[in-house]
């Protein structure tokens, strides 16, 4: 059995932590990253002395002025010791950049970990002003797989899972702060995120982002969305470019991920592999956040399956033949091959080109219908992919 994931995860901060000068930990928020980061705090100030600038959304007394946050941290330094100072959601800082470099060029004896929501490598490719010239390690965090929640939440089952997506609760009044805390529409913590990217409507990037969730199944590509983006929303894509500013956004802030596609050709039998127009969500969490979807749950077990292979670095494909969506193929460690199929019609034809027609390779079929409930979906998750993809 692994470690637990927030065991592993603040081992491996405290290693970066302990080796650099400057560590980057970003990651999509929401999703556990800000307990793992408590939990760190809370560890290293047993053995060294923590400064915590916090400019986290749920942080009021958060503190905006550049000058007001280097006085914070000057009165907290103590003269001829170690200290280690944790900068939390720090691009929400307009002024981060001329934090950063005091504490690197000013202070001595001090190590800095900041924590941030959207991806450090992007940022700072924008804009010179972003560039920092102090070296720094940068740590991604991804939700837990489907085994590693398991292991670690209070009471869990497929349930839950479904409806609550990847977040970990170890108590029943954290389960309690987890029901609460959903009804928080999350689409709307995307704000804190939008002044980076000089988006100024924040209606229309949440209308793009509901709109791309709502069809993840589908190929993502510009015509497809200006052709169908206005039937259900007031939004038209009018600007090539604009499309893409949206899209690389939520690549940016860790809300999309893109996945392979083999697209089978049904005139010459021979496919293609790619990897474009097609994507999963970083945590089936925001997926049940949207309303009205009638292929919801599909559209989770979906992201559950890709992301379960993933997270582990495994291959993953989706199947696609005649710009329709047919069903998934994974390949575990040891070589054999998962199939998902959409519609057993479709089996033989998954079958061999995933397999071959000698049929060398061991692999096991599912059945994941387009039309599936929670229950069926609930069974899957148990009976499969809990204890089969490792």
């Amino acid at each position: 059995m692994s470690m637990m994931q927030s065991v592993e995860e603040i081992r491996k901060l405290k290693k970066s932590i302990n080796e650099n000068g400057l560590t980057i930990y970003s990651g999509i928020c929401c999703v556990n990253k800000t307990e793992i980061i408590n939990s760190l705090i809370e560890e290293c100030k047993k053995e060294i002395n923590c400064i915590v600038l916090d400019f986290s959304i749920l942080n009021y007394n958060r503190k905006y002025e550049i000058s007001e946050n280097i006085e914070l941290i000057k009165e907290q330094i103590k003269p001829h010791s170690n200290s280690l100072i944790f900068i939390l959601e720090f691009t929400n800082c307009e002024g981060w950049i001329e934090i950063i470099n005091f504490v690197c060029n000013t202070l001595k004896n001090v190590k800095l970990f900041c924590s941030t929501s959207c991806s450090f490598s992007s940022l700072t490719s924008l804009s010179k002003a972003y560039t920092i010239k102090h070296q720094f390690n940068e740590l991604v965090y991804y939700p837990p797989t489907v085994s590693q929640y398991f292991e670690e939440c209070y009471e869990a089952n497929c349930e839950t899972y479904i409806k609550y997506g990847s977040t970990i609760y170890r108590s029943a009044d954290e389960y309690k702060k987890i029901e609460l805390t959903n009804q928080i529409d999350f689409f709307k913590l995307l704000s804190m995120f939008l002044i980076l990217t000089k988006v100024r409507n924040h209606f229309y990037i949440e209308v793009f982002m509901k709109f791309l969730l709502e069809n993840l199944d589908k190929k993502l590509t510009i015509d497809f969305t200006k052709r169908n983006i206005g039937k259900s929303t007031k939004l038209h894509i009018k600007n090539t470019k604009i499309f893409w500013k949206y899209k690389n956004l939520l690549l940016d802030l860790f809300i999309l991920i893109p996945i392979k596609t083999i697209t089978i050709s049904t005139k010459t039998k021979a496919k293609n592999t790619r990897l474009q127009s097609k994507f999963i969500c970083i945590d089936h969490m925001l997926i049940n956040k949207l309303e009205n979807v009638s292929n919801k749950t599909f559209l989770i077990g979906r992201n559950i399956f890709i992301s379960e292979f993933l997270k582990r670095n495994l291959e993953v494909f989706a199947i696609e033949k005649n710009d329709e969506e047919i069903g998934l193929v994974g390949t575990l460690f040891n070589g054999k091959k998962i199939i998902f199929s959409y519609n057993p019609s479709n089996d033989d034809e998954i079958i061999h080109y995933a397999v071959g027609h000698q049929l060398k390779d061991e692999f096991d079929l599912v059945h994941f219908k387009k039309r599936i409930s929670q229950k069926e979906l609930a069974n899957i998750l148990e009976n499969f992919v809990k204890n089969n993809i490792k």
